[in-house]
């Protein structure tokens, strides 16, 4: 997987990472939770007015994920 997300035909593609561990097999939502706290730059000690900034500067940055803003919000 590592060579074909740096392969240069795929290069200007967004690859996300994310970590998938067998004893998060009791949080279904684990893998997307930690891919979205990547993506968004989310760190441990942001509160949640801070996520919030962080989740709608991302967004609107990114013109396909305006649409996203109020469900990402929450």
């Amino acid at each position: 997987m590592w060579e074909f997300t740096r392969a240069p035909r795929v290069s200007s593609w967004l690859a996300l990472e994310a970590p998938a561990v067998s004893y998060g097999k009791s949080t279904p939502y684990d893998p997307i939770i930690a891919l979205l706290q990547s993506y968004f730059k989310i760190e441990a000690g942001d509160d949640a007015p801070r996520i919030r900034a962080k989740v709608t500067a991302a967004c609107r940055a990114r013109s396909p994920l305006h649409w996203a803003v109020p469900a990402l919000s929450r």
